[in-house]
């Protein structure tokens, strides 16, 4: 039971980690697209 718990919250924290790296690749990715456009446009 207690074990069950421990994964449950590594799998909480796991897609906390992936959503917060996902959203900071958008809002980069955002700022790099526009710029290999002007670059390579």
């Amino acid at each position: 039971m207690i074990w069950h718990v421990q994964n449950e919250n590594f799998i909480l924290d796991s897609t906390r980690i992936f959503m917060k790296a996902f959203h900071l690749l958008l809002f980069n990715g955002s700022f790099i697209f526009p710029e290999c456009i002007l670059i390579f446009g």
